[in-house]
Parts: C-alpha cells; sequence; structure tokens
C-alpha cells in the first residue's frame, strides 16, 4: 500500500498525480502546466507578491465570475488540510437504543435525528478528543443524525457504478470530522464506507483543489463529461475516482479499505483530505449513525482569516 501512495509524489506531473487525468480525452494534451506549477511554487514558498501574479495567468483559465471563488479556496485549502488516517472503534449498543434509531418508512433513503445518545458518551467524548489532537483546543458540539438507504434507490446505485470500480470516491468540499456506527450487519454490497488508505498524507496542490472545487461545486460541472469544454488541466473534481485513469485506479486498488462491520463497530475520518465513499447498498439496506464534531470558535476564527487573506491576495 505504502507503494501505491508513495508513488503520487507530484501532484503537477500527470503521471504520478491524483488530480490530473485524461481517462475520458486520451487525445487531448496538458498546455498550462508551466503555469500551474510557477503559481503552485509561489503558493509553496508563500511568495505572495510573485503570487498575485503568476495567479492573474491562472485566474485566465476561468470565467471572471469565479476569480474570488478561486482565491478563498486555496486559502481554505491551506488553512484547513490535516493528515490523519481514519481510526476504527467499536460499542456496545443495547437493542433499545438500536430499535429506537430504526427506521420504518416507505423512503428508499431518509435521515433522522438519533435518539437516547446519551450511549455514545464514551466515543463522542474519543472523538473531540481526536478533533483537538489535530485541530486544537475549543468549545466543541456534536451533532447525530441516523441516515438509512436500501439498494431501491437507482439513482444511488449509478453513481458508485457509473464510471468503474473508483466511481464516486472523492474529497469532501469543506473540512468536517465524522464518525460513522453502524446499526445493522454491512458488508460491501450493502453500504459500507469505504477510503484509500494512506491519501491524507499524499502529495496535492492546493491550486488544484481549489481549481476543481471551481469547476464541481461553482460552476457547477461534477461530472466528467461535462467538462469537455474546459482546458485539460481543469477536467477535474472532487469526485476524483470519476475521472482517475485506469492504470492509476488499478495502482491505487490495494489501499482500497472497505469498512465492513456489524452492530456498534465504527469509524472516525476527516473527508476533506482522505479519499473516501459513502455507504450506498447495491442490495439490501444499511442504517448508521452519523456523528459530526467540531469547535464552536476556533474553526470559525480560521474561517475568518481565509477570508482575509483571500482578500489581501485579490
Amino acid at each position: 500500500m505504502a507503494d501505491a501512495i508513495d508513488y503520487f509524489s507530484d501532484p503537477l506531473d500527470p503521471s504520478r498525480s491524483i488530480q490530473l487525468n485524461n481517462r475520458m480525452w486520451k487525445g487531448d494534451t496538458f498546455k498550462h502546466l508551466d503555469l500551474l506549477r510557477e503559481a503552485d511554487d509561489d503558493l509553496n514558498h508563500r511568495r505572495i507578491g510573485s503570487l498575485r501574479k503568476s495567479l492573474r495567468r491562472i485566474k485566465a483559465l476561468l470565467p471572471a465570475q469565479y476569480y474570488g471563488a478561486l482565491v478563498r479556496r486555496i486559502v481554505y485549502s491551506m488553512l484547513y488540510h490535516v493528515s490523519f488516517e481514519p481510526i476504527r472503534f467499536s460499542i456496545k449498543l443495547s437493542d433499545a437504543f438500536v430499535r429506537a434509531n430504526s427506521y420504518i418508512g416507505p423512503k428508499n433513503e431518509a435521515y433522522q435525528s438519533a435518539q437516547h445518545t446519551e450511549e455514545l458518551r464514551h466515543i463522542v467524548g474519543l472523538a473531540r478528543r481526536v478533533y483537538q489532537d489535530y485541530y486544537g483546543n475549543d468549545l466543541m458540539f456534536s451533532h447525530f443524525q441516523i441516515r438509512y438507504i436500501n439498494s431501491t434507490n437507482s439513482q444511488r446505485v449509478r453513481e458508485i457504478t457509473k464510471y468503474g470500480a473508483f466511481s464516486d470516491f472523492h474529497l469532501d468540499q469543506l473540512m468536517g470530522f465524522t464518525s460513522i456506527i453502524y446499526l445493522c450487519a454491512v458488508g460491501r454490497d450493502n453500504g459500507c464506507f469505504s477510503y484509500i488508505d494512506g491519501t491524507s498524507r499524499m502529495k496535492r496542490s492546493h491550486l488544484l483543489r481549489a481549481l476543481h472545487q471551481v469547476v464541481t461545486f461553482d460552476m457547477a460541472l461534477p461530472l466528467p463529461e461535462q467538462t469537455s469544454h474546459l482546458p485539460l488541466e481543469l477536467r477535474g473534481g472532487m469526485g476524483y475516482g470519476n475521472f482517475m485513469d485506469d492504470e492509476k485506479v488499478e495502482r491505487l486498488s490495494n489501499a482500497r479499505v472497505d469498512f465492513v462491520g456489524n452492530v456498534g463497530d465504527g469509524i472516525m475520518f476527516n473527508g476533506f483530505d482522505t479519499l473516501h465513499r459513502g455507504g450506498k447498498p447495491t442490495t439490501g439496506e444499511r442504517t448508521a449513525v452519523f456523528i459530526a464534531t467540531g469547535g464552536h470558535f476556533r474553526m470559525r476564527a480560521k474561517k475568518y482569516t481565509s477570508q482575509l487573506l483571500a482578500l489581501l491576495w485579490l
């Protein structure tokens, strides 16, 4: 697994980058890599004066209304990046807790508030300690939600099959620290959480992340076939697995972890930096508790800092 992750050592070398791909456009070539390398180097070495100049040429690759979003997303990526791998755990849950948090209804996908969350206090405490180890001391909060999904949701099934084995593997748009606890037996086919081990420490470009976030979220072009009119460097998105070249998928396949488990088995992860895919069953159904952990003040301060820096860089 380490060899596979270490192979992706240069985010601006198309052959060794998970961010630059031309799987769908074999005949096309990357034409703006020198511009990206110059701006990326200025960014990594905090040469702000030079960065303003080099970013002007990068901005020219985008419609003018997205310039501000690009700079804000660059700063956000730099401030919120944290490298740690998912953490597994297991907790004994009472039958009463499982029954109270089961979904009984007609929907093939449903979300509801969790009940009797006092049973989760030890996991909540663990999640908060891990969070503070990586993000600093803060006044903490935890949000609880039950999520149910079954395989009759054809749209969700297409999302994880349309582009091959790595379909829908992605990075989250915003920083998030999430814990998932299964409330039923979960295997690979009925909606287990999956991730690519080691990707939080894989070398990636903040600039490319920001460009691809602009394309995915601000321009609302999340799928490969929607991006064919853009420069090849911009034909990427947070749904990495939908864009990734077949040989890269094969290289990373041994690093894929399917988190299968039983009632009470859980995992904590940072979706902003760990390449992952949520549970979407192809057979059967899955119910799980999702716990979002965060801080009230420290992250808010980072958000304001990122907005201020973005204004200065503009």
